[in-house]
């Protein structure tokens, strides 16, 4: 996770916004370089993210591909 400014996001809560398969119910947070890990069923999905200083982003994620996603949050006015 990146914010618009390209630094990573630390400390971040991802969730799933949406999907088409049952959806855990977890948030992950995000480390110090702005990444997680998460297992996703096979499906399709919204991921949303929120940081501690209001900033949000959504990224597509696919439960059958293991390729990284990038999520860019800015600033909600």
């Amino acid at each position: 996770m990146r914010d618009v400014g390209c630094q990573p996001v630390a400390g971040a809560i991802v969730q799933i916004a949406r999907g088409s398969a049952p959806i855990p119910e977890v948030g992950r947070v995000t480390d110090t370089e702005g990444r997680l890990w998460l297992h996703l069923p096979h499906g399709s999905f919204m991921l949303q993210a929120e940081t501690a200083g209001d900033e949000t982003g959504q990224a597509q994620a696919d439960g059958d591909d293991d390729s990284p996603i990038e999520i860019e949050v800015t600033t909600q006015k």
